[in-house]
């Protein structure tokens, strides 16, 4: 559009310099098939209403859940972050290790409470009889088997743990790079919206020799700049709110995965050391702590199988709206688009445009360029010597009917790379590069926080393991111990 302004401000001088080299001729021949081609970008293909009426529902096999907020019944509205039945059943489908965890607290508990009394009533009942030497049976078979599966699960669990923590980091990283990716991609799209508002208001200014655009045509350009602005101040405002939301839900997520993994490696290592020399006292103390940090492992193992059901879930929903980007979906609350009625004004507008801007280019070759000014015509004459300059080829009729090119006329064939291939969707770049983000980041995603929370199961369940075992081995130590 830069190019427009530039020959209608100079068009004389320009037409000039053109009659008098064939090679300027050419030159300026293809500047003018670039510039209309950058007005005639966005006509390609208007939206149809069929299409966008269509409603498709994303990641429908995934998301059929049972719906604890609906009777339990199973959800069949497909993925859609604003329905609160979808969220209901995605966080259901993260109850069974929520729910492990709520179990082992209350048995485990209980099975504490009973030892403190036991230990209670023991300490009332000695203090009333006389002590007797008792004699102590060492089991070396039990002892080397109990220490066998405490050292077996102390090593596992610490893999589990390094797991888990290795797969948030990774996880992490995608975030990062998934969330970078959509700042570029919305800043393009941003950026390429600003482009039409400046290309259509530049459009409006044209004027060679008294001609211009229809009064019309004016109007409907300032319209729809307004609305346009609209839609891509809101696509950069929801792109930068929802980068921010990501990471204020995985900053926390993150501090007290750290947490729980370093303390559930110091825990199991004390508990290993205090076990295998059968220190009683010390083995309870670590027994109980152990019996808070199983519960919120099982707890943080809940929530990363809830963040990689609705990771796994998106990438399955943008895969579905990659395959029919035309029909209105749950993706919009996420990627806002124009409504119908505006993108049929905004293209009815620019088809106007269209013609418009190659009608006035036109009109100046036929009445001023290629005619032979006498002197008497003042601004008008100039040195018209050289061959006549060939006329643009107006891709539209006065009804912004499609038209072809006549003989001899200029054409948009080396000036069309990038025109939408689908209905006022998608480039072919930008289509590509939504699948390089289905196809390398989504994945990702999903295997890292699969990974995360494998990782968190593992590590929770040997520790629960591992606190039994602490018991029942420490228990044959200190026989061991006090036989020797």
């Amino acid at each position: 559009m830069e190019l427009l302004v530039s020959y209608l401000h100079h068009s004389q001088n320009q037409i000039v310099a053109c009659m008098n080299a064939d090679g300027r001729e050419i030159r300026n021949a293809v500047d003018t098939r670039r510039i209309a081609a950058e007005i005639h970008l966005s006509n390609s293909t208007a939206p149809s209403p069929e299409a966008a009426s269509t409603k498709l529902i994303l990641a429908a096999k995934r998301t059929h859940r049972r719906c604890p907020a609906d009777g339990f019944n199973y959800y069949d509205g497909g993925w859609n972050v604003s329905d609160s039945h979808y969220l209901y059943s995605v966080a259901f489908s993260a109850a069974p290790p929520l729910l492990a965890g709520i179990i082992w607290f209350i048995l485990f508990g209980l099975w504490l409470l009973g030892m403190i009394i036991r230990f209670c009533c023991c300490c009332c009942c000695s203090c009333c009889r006389p002590r007797r030497q008792r004699n102590i049976d060492h089991n070396r078979t039990a002892y080397t088997i109990t220490f066998s599966l405490l050292l077996l699960f102390t090593l596992a669990c610490i893999v589990g743990g390094i797991v888990a923590y290795v797969g948030e980091e990774k996880l992490e990283r995608s975030v990062v790079k998934v969330t970078l990716y959509v700042l570029d991609q919305a800043d393009v799209a941003f950026g390429n919206l600003r482009n039409l508002i400046n290309n259509l208001l530049a459009a409006k200014k044209i004027g060679v020799d008294q001609l211009g655009l229809p009064a019309e045509v004016q109007s409907q350009i300032d319209q729809i700049g307004g609305k346009i602005n609209y839609y891509a101040d809101k696509l950069h405002t929801v792109s930068k709110h929802s980068t921010v939301d990501i990471w204020m839900f995985m900053r926390p997520i993150r501090r007290t995965l750290i947490s729980v993994a370093i303390g559930l490696l110091a825990l199991i290592l004390l508990g290993f050391f205090i076990a295998a020399f059968g220190l009683k006292f010390l083995i309870y103390c670590l027994v109980i702590i152990g019996w808070i940090v199983v519960t919120a492992a099982f707890i943080l193992t809940a929530m990363f199988l809830l963040i990689h059901n609705v990771v796994a879930d998106s990438c399955v929903a943008l895969d579905d709206w990659l395959q029919n980007p035309m029909a209105d979906s749950a993706i919009e609350n996420i990627i806002p688009r124009l409504d119908n009625e505006t993108s049929q004004k905004i293209y009815s507008t620019t088809r106007k445009v269209t013609y418009g801007v190659v009608n006035v280019i036109n009109s100046d070759i036929i009445n001023v360029t290629n005619v032979n000014m006498p002197p008497s015509a003042g601004p008008l004459y100039y040195n018209q010597s050289g061959p006549l300059m060939p006329l643009l080829c107006n891709p539209l009729h006065p009804d912004l009917s499609d038209r072809k090119c006549l003989p001899g006329e200029v054409t948009f064939d080396d000036a069309n790379k990038g025109i939408c291939t689908t209905p006022g969707r998608l480039t072919p770049n930008g289509y590509n590069q939504l699948l390089s983000l289905m196809d390398n980041n989504c994945p990702g995603l999903s295997n890292y926080s699969k990974m995360t929370y494998a990782g968190l199961l593992a590590a929770s369940i040997l520790l629960l393991l591992s606190v039994v075992a602490w018991i029942v081995h420490g228990e044959y130590a200190r026989q061991r111990r006090l036989a020797t």
